[in-house]
């Protein structure tokens, strides 16, 4: 494999890669070490490091943040994530804009949760573009809208 850090369009990938103003392309460097690979882990969980989370929940915010970041090259269906907590303004959303900054450069578009009937069309849709990310903020697992979920 190889990576793609130089803004244009690379035929070998058939990939367009361009730079956002005032957000520079990372200088990504081939052949690092496995010890580099886990600092960067620690680096990466070292943000998080105040969240009420245990090491699996841990991991399964890596698991988010690599899919984010690599969901534009993997052609077929990706996990979904679910975060659930006892109370409220425990930090779920901030865990979500957290990993999709890191991975897109960009803040997080919560949206909103539609009526049972528009959820199946939701879903369906954002499946069909292959958009990166699908933010539903604070549903209520109760209720008839997030049926579809199940």
């Amino acid at each position: 494999g190889s990576i793609l850090n130089t803004a244009g369009f690379d035929a070998e990938s058939g990939t367009l890669l361009w730079e956002l103003p005032g957000r520079p392309l990372a200088n990504f460097e081939v052949g690092h070490t496995r010890a580099q690979g886990k600092a960067a882990i620690r680096e990466l969980l070292g943000l998080i490091e105040n969240f009420p989370l245990d090491d699996h929940s841990r991991l399964v915010w890596l698991s988010l943040l690599f899919t984010l970041a690599s969901r534009s090259i993997i052609a077929g269906p990706v996990p979904m994530y679910v975060s659930d907590a006892p109370a409220g303004g425990s930090g779920k959303s901030l865990l979500v804009e957290v990993a999709h900054i890191i991975a897109t450069g960009l803040p997080a578009s919560p949206t909103v949760v539609p009526n049972s009937d528009e959820m199946r069309k939701t879903l369906f849709a954002a499946a069909r573009s292959g958009r990166a990310l699908l933010f539903f903020d604070n549903c209520d697992r109760r209720s008839p809208e997030t049926d579809a979920l199940a």
